[in-house]
């Protein structure tokens, strides 16, 4: 896991100062790779830059930017099948000078080209230079684990792993439409980002650049199908595949479902097993994470947070956001405990409930149909400030199943979002509908299934906010956090099973339960409580910070109403800290 950075420019090639510009996206990344800095020219016309935490090969041979013949490579991630794709080359007679999977990547774009991108499984942001065709190859994985971000301007193409690059280089002017966009959805979706000339690649896309084009073309390509095998032994070979590191790993223990299982299924194969917790009093669930930890016998450390460390870490938290999240303060604080454990990796359950389909709002579809079908119940809703925002979502010309995730997922309506920044609702409703339609794929139709709604969950909720924060505040710390439930194979194995069939038993995310055979009826027979960290409790326990932030924001009004009806616990906590993430970021 690192961090990378790149410039190109075809018509002057590179100057002095792109070498400077380079250095300073290089410096402001440091924390994504501490262990390795490097850097490389292997064309008059491009830059490659790499700051590296070692997990596979911790020898300096392993450093990038690397090379082999002709071509040049810059990478972040982990490719999972690295071992058996080596073993395939070495077939064909390759040879390998390190244990690193980057050299397999090398290798495999000298035998397949732009072929091999479909042939990796894992997480993985890529920039290679072809020194023979002159040309710039950027990829990105399949699930949109790995963040990979480019600007081109008609004549330099710059990329990189964060935002803050793009920020240092004082070139790129702020996309006025982030604001709307975060206090409706809760993070920046659609491949959109703070800045107007920066965009997010895609998952499962490449690009590639080189001096007979003026324009990006972005083009798809498809993963390897996953195998005929049964779901259990597809998790099974994932999980011991992604188990496989030279540095300390463990695993995230929250006590739900999905890091029960993970923990379990990764004891079978790695017998000293390292796992981790946080506790925070009232709510949590450490009676949870002591009966799996006990179980399995892990080498288990628990963390216990507590207002003054949320308060003490307020700026640190924001610092580490690299684009504007509601979320993300609960990875932040795990991954920290992470790091202060001595784990440079570890294993997380991110993505067991977009494919588990274990949120509550699964099990009350009919309900949120009901309203949806029902627009005219907002008059009798007043009472609870939440849902009347929610309702309000039905009054705007959007798509059906945007709309039903709105009504769902949404945080602030068009006309709130109006009342907070002066941006017209007309105007917010054309910002979200542009960018949705140009970014979701048309096959989702204008019908409201479960399976419409759960596929903008992964598309716009799972890629474009809980992906983000996993890796950027996993990378703060220096800490790469892995994501099995996203395996390729298992992610598709998983959306081959009849939605049907995941809801039809009375067990929460049935279909994950029984991937292992030890895992207690205590666990996965209770209701599903998420891991949130108490911030209504810890918000309402610094009254002045809460309401000093929420004065910036200009309908005096307006505010005094979200903040008594937060008081009286008729708002939920995300739409006070949406504002006062806003406040910090703006």
């Amino acid at each position: 896991m690192c961090g990378i950075a790149g410039i190109v420019n075809f018509r002057s090639g590179i100057l002095s100062n792109h070498k400077k510009e380079l250095s300073k996206m290089l410096e402001c990344i440091k924390h994504r790779g501490p262990d390795a800095e490097g850097t490389a020219q292997p064309s008059t016309n491009c830059l490659l830059g790499h700051t590296r935490l070692s997990i596979i090969d911790l020898n300096p041979r392993a450093n990038q930017p690397m090379r082999f013949r002709h071509i040049w490579m810059t990478y972040n991630g982990e490719i999972y099948n690295f071992l058996e794709l080596k073993a395939e080359l070495e077939r064909d007679r390759y040879t390998f000078e390190t244990t690193s999977d980057t050299e397999v990547i090398l290798k495999l774009f000298d035998k397949y080209g732009i072929e091999c991108f479909s042939r990796l499984k894992g997480m993985f942001a890529i920039a290679i230079w072809d020194e023979r065709s002159k040309s710039l190859i950027l990829a990105r994985d399949p699930v949109s684990i790995k963040p990979l971000y480019y600007s081109f301007d008609g004549e330099t193409l710059y990329f990189g792993s964060e935002i803050k690059q793009f920020v240092q280089l004082n070139k790129f002017s702020e996309n006025k439409e982030w604001l709307p966009l975060f206090l409706t959805f809760g993070s920046i979706p659609f491949g959109k980002t703070t800045l107007n000339e920066v965009h997010m690649l895609k998952g499962s896309h490449f690009i590639i650049f080189n001096r007979q084009v003026e324009t990006f073309k972005t083009m798809r390509y498809e993963p390897a199908s996953p195998p005929e095998l049964p779901i259990k032994e597809i998790f099974q070979k994932c999980i011991s595949t992604h188990i496989i590191s030279d540095a300390p790993l463990g695993v995230f223990l929250s006590g739900g479902t999905d890091s029960s299982v993970i923990t379990l299924a990764a004891k079978q194969i790695k017998k000293d097993l390292d796992t981790l917790s946080v506790t925070w009093g009232i709510g949590d669930e450490s009676r949870y994470q002591r009966l799996i930890h006990k179980l399995v016998s892990s080498n288990h450390k628990t963390y216990q947070l507590d207002l003054t460390k949320f308060s003490d870490n307020f700026d640190n938290f924001f610092n580490a956001m690299d684009q504007p999240t509601v979320d993300g303060i609960n990875t932040f604080f795990i991954a920290q405990c992470a790091k202060e454990s001595g784990l440079k990796t570890v294993l997380s359950g991110v993505g067991g409930d977009e494919l588990g389909l274990g949120y509550k709002h699964y099990r009350k579809f009919n309900l949120y149909a009901y309203l949806f079908n029902n627009p005219l119940l907002t008059k009798v809703l007043k009472f609870n400030m939440n849902l009347r925002i929610k309702m309000e979502f039905l009054k705007y010309q959007f798509l059906k199943p945007l709309k039903f995730y709105l009504l769902v997922r949404g945080i602030y309506s068009p006309r709130f979002v109006e009342m907070l920044t002066g941006i017209h609702a007309s105007k917010v409703v054309d910002i979200i509908n542009s960018n949705f339609q140009s970014f979701i794929d048309p096959a989702v139709g204008n019908d409201v299934t479960i399976d419409s709604f759960n596929f903008l969950e992964r598309e716009i909720y799972l890629k474009s906010q809980l992906l983000k924060d996993t890796d950027f505040m996993g990378m703060h710390h220096s800490l790469e956090i892995r994501v099995p439930f996203l395996d390729i194979d298992f992610y598709n194995a998983m959306l081959k099973i009849p939605t049907a069939e995941k809801l039809q038993s009375k067990i929460n995310k049935f279909t994950l339960v029984k991937l292992v055979d030890t895992l207690p009826a205590e666990i996965y027979q209770r209701e599903k409580q998420g891991f949130t960290l108490p911030f209504d409790r810890w918000l309402k326990s610094f009254p002045y910070l809460v309401n000093d932030y929420l004065r910036k924001f200009s309908d005096d009004k307006l505010i005094n109403s979200l903040n008594e009806a937060f008081k009286r616990g008729k708002l939920h906590w995300s739409k006070i800290w949406i504002l006062i993430a806003a406040t910090k970021l703006r």
